[in-house]
């Protein structure tokens, strides 16, 4: 088994995606290879299993690992076009404004909404229901709002989706950490992804696109609310 060294206390998921690729390009992981487990990699890279999730997906959506239910996460043939075409879209949100970003947040989820709808399962949807209650957030604990948001989307089936709510979600960090501290709005938010849930296993499309566009809405109410608080 490879050992992966670890990474700095402050990486970000980008960091987890390069040090893979990089392994790979030094010939240290090789087509075929397995990945060790999550709690193990996460160990062995120093950080929390959240920040690993994000890496791994960036790199699903790349088309550099396979993850097989109930076996394990594989390197896939390294497909330079494809990932350059990948890294050049993820650049691009980078750059991009609070406003594209929630709106493509908005027609990404709903989708994603939609999609999980046909493809959850019963289970599935009862996790995300006990992340969805599970509304206080504790020291050290992996992020609760990213982590509902990344299950939804990963519920869809849509691996590029979730490499770009990771990409996104890294970059509206900030101004979503401002807006759930604000008092009450904790609560709001779990109650929109609630609603979400409840929508979903009622295996309801049109009220779960409606679910996530409240939510999408009020995420950016919230957010103008303050800005104009705050320059006042």
């Amino acid at each position: 088994m490879k050992d992966f060294l670890p990474l700095d206390n402050k990486c970000r998921s980008e960091q987890v995606a390069e040090r893979i690729i990089k392994m790979i390009e030094s010939g240290q992981l090789r087509e075929g290879d397995k990945l060790p487990n999550e709690p193990e990699l996460a160990r062995q890279l120093g950080i929390s299993r959240g920040i690993l999730r994000e890496g791994m997906a960036q790199l699903k959506a790349q088309g550099i690992i396979s993850r097989k239910p109930k076996d394990g996460t594989y390197i896939l043939p390294l497909k330079t076009s494809q990932g350059e075409f990948t890294r050049s879209t993820l650049r691009l949100i980078k750059t991009s404004s609070f406003r594209n970003i929630m709106e493509m947040r908005d027609a990404i989820e709903q989708k994603a909404a939609v999609l999980a709808v046909d493809r959850a399962a019963d289970e599935e949807l009862e996790e995300l229901r006990e992340i969805a209650l599970k509304c206080e957030q504790h020291s050290g604990e992996d992020d609760l709002d990213y982590y509902f948001h990344y299950r939804l989307v990963e519920l869809s089936g849509n691996s590029i989706f979730m490499g770009i709510v990771n990409t996104y979600f890294e970059e509206i960090r900030q101004i979503r950490d401002n807006n759930i501290r604000a008092p009450g709005h904790r609560q709001e938010v779990c109650d929109e992804h609630l609603a979400i849930v409840d929508a979903i296993s009622r295996r309801d499309r049109d009220m779960a696109k409606a679910a996530v566009e409240n939510h999408m809405r009020q995420i950016w109410d919230r957010w103008q609310n303050r800005h104009t608080a705050e320059e006042s």
